[in-house]
C-alpha cells in the first residue's frame, strides 16, 4: 500500500508543481479527475475503467501540449 500512496503523491506533485500548465490543469479540473479515477479504482478495482479515465487525462494533456507548441 505505501507504493500506491507514493504514486498518488508523485502524481499530485507533478500536477501541482508545473506552474506553466496551471491554467489548463484548473480549466480541465485535472486534480478532480485524477482523484475520481483513483478513488473509483480503490472502490471497484476496475482496471478498464481506470485506464479509460487515465486515457482521457492523458489525451487532454497531449492536446494542451500541442496547443502550446503551436503558439511558438
Amino acid at each position: 500500500m505505501p507504493a500506491v500512496l507514493d504514486a498518488r503523491a508523485v502524481a499530485l506533485s507533478v500536477l501541482n508543481n508545473r506552474i506553466f500548465i496551471g491554467k489548463e490543469v484548473r480549466h480541465h479540473k485535472m486534480f478532480d479527475r485524477w482523484k475520481k479515477a483513483v478513488d473509483e479504482f480503490d472502490r471497484d478495482h476496475d482496471a478498464g475503467n481506470f485506464g479509460t479515465m487515465l486515457g482521457e487525462l492523458t489525451y487532454l494533456i497531449g492536446e494542451e501540449a500541442k496547443a502550446d507548441t503551436n503558439k511558438l
